[in-house]
Protein backbone atom coordinates (compact mmCIF):
# COMPACT_ATOMS: atom_id res chain seq x y z
CA UNK A 1 0.00 0.00 0.00
CA UNK A 2 1.20 3.49 -0.75
CA UNK A 3 -0.26 6.96 -0.80
CA UNK A 4 -0.46 8.98 -4.02
CA UNK A 5 -2.21 12.37 -4.18
CA UNK A 6 -4.47 11.54 -1.29
CA UNK A 7 -5.55 8.13 -2.57
CA UNK A 8 -4.90 4.82 -0.90
CA UNK A 9 -4.17 2.29 -3.64
CA UNK A 10 -2.87 -1.24 -3.97
CA UNK A 11 -1.52 -3.07 -7.01
CA UNK A 12 -4.98 -3.80 -8.45
CA UNK A 13 -7.44 -1.05 -7.63
CA UNK A 14 -8.31 1.90 -5.45
CA UNK A 15 -9.20 0.92 -1.92
CA UNK A 16 -12.72 1.58 -0.66
CA UNK A 17 -11.51 2.15 2.90
CA UNK A 18 -12.44 5.57 4.27
CA UNK A 19 -12.61 5.13 8.01
CA UNK A 20 -10.16 8.02 8.61
CA UNK A 21 -11.94 10.56 6.42
CA UNK A 22 -13.80 13.49 7.93
CA UNK A 23 -16.13 13.73 4.92
CA UNK A 24 -17.58 10.44 3.76
CA UNK A 25 -18.43 9.53 0.19
CA UNK A 26 -20.34 6.34 0.98
CA UNK A 27 -23.84 6.23 2.47
CA UNK A 28 -24.19 6.92 6.17
CA UNK A 29 -24.56 3.55 7.85
CA UNK A 30 -26.59 5.15 10.66
CA UNK A 31 -29.55 5.18 8.26
CA UNK A 32 -29.49 1.38 8.06
CA UNK A 33 -29.10 1.03 11.83
CA UNK A 34 -32.07 3.34 12.36
CA UNK A 35 -34.26 1.24 10.06
CA UNK A 36 -33.12 -1.93 11.81
CA UNK A 37 -33.90 -0.39 15.21
CA UNK A 38 -37.41 0.63 14.14
CA UNK A 39 -38.11 -2.82 12.69
CA UNK A 40 -36.83 -4.46 15.87
CA UNK A 41 -39.08 -2.26 18.05
CA UNK A 42 -42.12 -3.21 15.95
CA UNK A 43 -41.18 -6.88 16.22
CA UNK A 44 -40.86 -6.73 20.03
CA UNK A 45 -44.20 -4.87 20.33
CA UNK A 46 -45.95 -7.42 18.14
CA UNK A 47 -44.56 -10.37 20.09
CA UNK A 48 -45.43 -8.68 23.40
CA UNK A 49 -49.06 -8.29 22.34
CA UNK A 50 -49.24 -11.89 21.13
CA UNK A 51 -47.67 -13.48 24.20
CA UNK A 52 -48.90 -11.20 27.00
CA UNK A 53 -52.50 -10.82 25.79
CA UNK A 54 -53.45 -13.70 23.54
CA UNK A 55 -51.35 -16.46 25.12
CA UNK A 56 -50.64 -15.76 28.79
CA UNK A 57 -53.57 -13.39 29.17
CA UNK A 58 -56.05 -15.96 27.84
CA UNK A 59 -54.50 -18.70 29.96
CA UNK A 60 -54.57 -16.67 33.18
CA UNK A 61 -58.11 -15.51 32.49
CA UNK A 62 -59.25 -19.13 31.97
CA UNK A 63 -57.55 -20.31 35.18
CA UNK A 64 -58.98 -17.40 37.20
CA UNK A 65 -62.50 -17.90 35.81
CA UNK A 66 -62.30 -21.65 36.42
CA UNK A 67 -61.14 -21.08 40.00
CA UNK A 68 -63.99 -18.65 40.76
CA UNK A 69 -66.64 -20.93 39.27
CA UNK A 70 -65.17 -23.99 41.01
CA UNK A 71 -65.19 -22.26 44.40
CA UNK A 72 -68.86 -21.37 43.94
CA UNK A 73 -69.75 -24.93 42.89
CA UNK A 74 -67.73 -26.44 45.76
CA UNK A 75 -69.54 -24.12 48.21
CA UNK A 76 -72.87 -25.34 46.80
CA UNK A 77 -71.73 -28.95 47.04
CA UNK A 78 -71.94 -29.49 43.30
CA UNK A 79 -68.18 -30.06 42.85
CA UNK A 80 -65.47 -31.73 44.89
CA UNK A 81 -61.92 -30.54 45.48
CA UNK A 82 -60.66 -33.40 43.31
CA UNK A 83 -62.88 -32.27 40.42
CA UNK A 84 -61.48 -28.76 40.75
CA UNK A 85 -57.91 -30.10 40.66
CA UNK A 86 -58.64 -32.13 37.52
CA UNK A 87 -60.26 -29.15 35.76
CA UNK A 88 -57.31 -26.90 36.69
CA UNK A 89 -54.88 -29.43 35.21
CA UNK A 90 -56.86 -29.59 31.98
CA UNK A 91 -56.89 -25.81 31.69
CA UNK A 92 -53.16 -25.57 32.42
CA UNK A 93 -52.39 -28.18 29.78
CA UNK A 94 -54.01 -25.93 27.17
CA UNK A 95 -51.03 -23.57 27.51
CA UNK A 96 -48.57 -25.71 25.51
CA UNK A 97 -50.71 -26.20 22.35
CA UNK A 98 -51.79 -22.53 22.42
CA UNK A 99 -48.17 -21.40 22.68
CA UNK A 100 -47.16 -23.74 19.85
CA UNK A 101 -49.99 -22.43 17.69
CA UNK A 102 -48.98 -18.78 18.13
CA UNK A 103 -45.30 -19.64 17.61
CA UNK A 104 -46.15 -21.32 14.31
CA UNK A 105 -48.15 -18.29 13.21
CA UNK A 106 -45.38 -15.90 14.31
CA UNK A 107 -42.73 -17.84 12.38
CA UNK A 108 -44.99 -18.00 9.32
CA UNK A 109 -45.65 -14.25 9.37
CA UNK A 110 -41.94 -13.44 9.74
CA UNK A 111 -40.94 -15.95 7.03
CA UNK A 112 -43.69 -15.05 4.55
CA UNK A 113 -41.69 -12.26 2.81
CA UNK A 114 -38.71 -14.61 2.40
CA UNK A 115 -41.00 -17.36 1.05
CA UNK A 116 -42.48 -14.94 -1.48
CA UNK A 117 -39.02 -13.75 -2.52
CA UNK A 118 -37.79 -17.34 -2.91
CA UNK A 119 -40.88 -18.28 -4.90
CA UNK A 120 -40.28 -15.29 -7.17
CA UNK A 121 -36.69 -16.44 -7.62
CA UNK A 122 -37.83 -19.95 -8.60
CA UNK A 123 -40.26 -18.50 -11.14
CA UNK A 124 -37.93 -15.87 -12.59
CA UNK A 125 -38.71 -14.80 -16.14
CA UNK A 126 -36.42 -16.24 -18.78
CA UNK A 127 -34.40 -13.92 -20.99
CA UNK A 128 -33.72 -14.19 -24.69
CA UNK A 129 -30.16 -13.63 -25.89
CA UNK A 130 -29.14 -12.13 -29.19
CA UNK A 131 -25.86 -13.60 -30.51
CA UNK A 132 -25.43 -10.88 -33.12
CA UNK A 133 -22.10 -9.05 -33.01
CA UNK A 134 -22.53 -5.36 -32.24
CA UNK A 135 -21.09 -3.13 -34.96
CA UNK A 136 -22.40 0.19 -33.65
CA UNK A 137 -24.79 1.89 -31.23
CA UNK A 138 -26.67 5.08 -32.05
CA UNK A 139 -28.66 7.30 -29.68
CA UNK A 140 -31.43 9.41 -31.25
CA UNK A 141 -32.94 12.11 -29.06
CA UNK A 142 -32.11 9.94 -26.05
CA UNK A 143 -33.11 11.35 -22.64
CA UNK A 144 -32.58 9.35 -19.47
CA UNK A 145 -35.32 9.51 -16.84
CA UNK A 146 -34.94 9.36 -13.08
CA UNK A 147 -36.92 7.02 -10.83
CA UNK A 148 -39.49 9.81 -10.47
CA UNK A 149 -39.82 10.20 -14.25
CA UNK A 150 -37.87 13.47 -14.33
CA UNK A 151 -35.55 14.13 -17.27
CA UNK A 152 -31.90 13.88 -16.24
CA UNK A 153 -30.30 15.74 -19.15
CA UNK A 154 -30.85 17.25 -22.58
CA UNK A 155 -31.53 15.00 -25.61
CA UNK A 156 -28.43 13.17 -26.84
CA UNK A 157 -27.60 12.20 -30.41
CA UNK A 158 -24.47 10.08 -30.25
CA UNK A 159 -22.91 7.31 -32.29
CA UNK A 160 -20.72 4.68 -30.62
CA UNK A 161 -18.54 2.99 -33.22
CA UNK A 162 -16.89 -0.40 -32.92
CA UNK A 163 -13.21 -0.59 -31.89
CA UNK A 164 -13.37 2.85 -30.39
CA UNK A 165 -13.17 3.81 -26.71
CA UNK A 166 -15.99 6.09 -25.57
CA UNK A 167 -15.67 7.70 -22.15
CA UNK A 168 -18.93 8.78 -20.51
CA UNK A 169 -18.33 11.28 -17.72
CA UNK A 170 -20.49 13.59 -15.65
CA UNK A 171 -21.48 14.50 -12.13
CA UNK A 172 -23.46 12.16 -9.97
CA UNK A 173 -27.11 11.73 -10.94
CA UNK A 174 -26.89 12.90 -14.56
CA UNK A 175 -27.87 9.50 -15.96
CA UNK A 176 -24.62 7.67 -16.78
CA UNK A 177 -25.72 4.41 -15.20
CA UNK A 178 -29.22 4.80 -16.66
CA UNK A 179 -27.67 5.17 -20.12
CA UNK A 180 -25.56 2.01 -19.72
CA UNK A 181 -28.52 0.01 -18.41
CA UNK A 182 -30.76 1.33 -21.19
CA UNK A 183 -28.30 0.19 -23.87
CA UNK A 184 -28.18 -3.21 -22.17
CA UNK A 185 -32.02 -3.24 -22.26
CA UNK A 186 -32.09 -3.55 -18.48
CA UNK A 187 -33.92 -0.25 -18.03
CA UNK A 188 -36.81 1.38 -19.88
CA UNK A 189 -36.48 4.72 -18.08
CA UNK A 190 -35.68 6.79 -21.13
CA UNK A 191 -37.19 8.66 -24.03
CA UNK A 192 -35.99 8.61 -27.63
CA UNK A 193 -34.46 5.69 -29.50
CA UNK A 194 -31.49 3.38 -29.10
CA UNK A 195 -30.33 1.69 -32.29
CA UNK A 196 -28.06 -1.35 -32.21
CA UNK A 197 -26.72 -2.36 -35.63
CA UNK A 198 -29.33 -0.07 -37.16
CA UNK A 199 -32.25 -1.77 -35.41
CA UNK A 200 -34.34 0.08 -32.84
CA UNK A 201 -33.99 -1.51 -29.40
CA UNK A 202 -37.45 -2.61 -28.24
CA UNK A 203 -37.63 -1.94 -24.52
CA UNK A 204 -40.88 -3.90 -24.29
CA UNK A 205 -39.13 -7.16 -25.18
CA UNK A 206 -36.62 -8.83 -22.84
CA UNK A 207 -33.68 -9.36 -25.17
CA UNK A 208 -30.05 -9.15 -24.09
CA UNK A 209 -27.03 -8.97 -26.37
CA UNK A 210 -24.23 -11.41 -25.60
CA UNK A 211 -21.71 -9.10 -27.25
CA UNK A 212 -21.91 -6.36 -24.60
CA UNK A 213 -21.09 -6.18 -20.91
CA UNK A 214 -21.41 -3.43 -18.31
CA UNK A 215 -18.96 -3.10 -15.42
CA UNK A 216 -20.03 -0.34 -12.99
CA UNK A 217 -17.32 1.96 -11.73
CA UNK A 218 -16.25 1.81 -8.10
CA UNK A 219 -16.45 4.84 -5.81
CA UNK A 220 -13.16 6.71 -5.48
CA UNK A 221 -12.19 7.33 -1.87
CA UNK A 222 -9.89 10.23 -1.09
CA UNK A 223 -8.70 11.95 2.07
CA UNK A 224 -10.11 15.17 0.58
CA UNK A 225 -13.70 13.89 0.59
CA UNK A 226 -15.80 14.36 -2.53
CA UNK A 227 -13.55 15.90 -5.18
CA UNK A 228 -16.09 18.13 -6.90
CA UNK A 229 -13.51 20.55 -8.32
CA UNK A 230 -10.80 18.03 -9.07
CA UNK A 231 -12.74 15.05 -10.37
CA UNK A 232 -16.46 16.03 -10.64
CA UNK A 233 -17.44 13.11 -8.38
CA UNK A 234 -17.61 10.51 -11.13
CA UNK A 235 -15.27 7.98 -12.62
CA UNK A 236 -17.43 7.38 -15.68
CA UNK A 237 -18.02 4.19 -17.68
CA UNK A 238 -16.46 2.89 -20.82
CA UNK A 239 -18.37 1.37 -23.69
Amino acid sequence: MKKIKGYLIDQKSISKEEKFLEEKQLLNIETFYEKFRNDLIRKVKYESVIYNIFVYGTLNFSITLTTIISIILIAKGEMTAGDYTAVSLYISNLWSPMLDLFNIRREYVSSKPALKSYNKFLNIDSMNFNNEKIRGIILKDYVGLGSDGKKLHKPLNIKFDKDRVNLIVGSNGVGKTTLAESILNLSNRYEGQILINGNILNKQIDILYKDIVYIPSEPIISQYGILNKVYNGSSGQKN
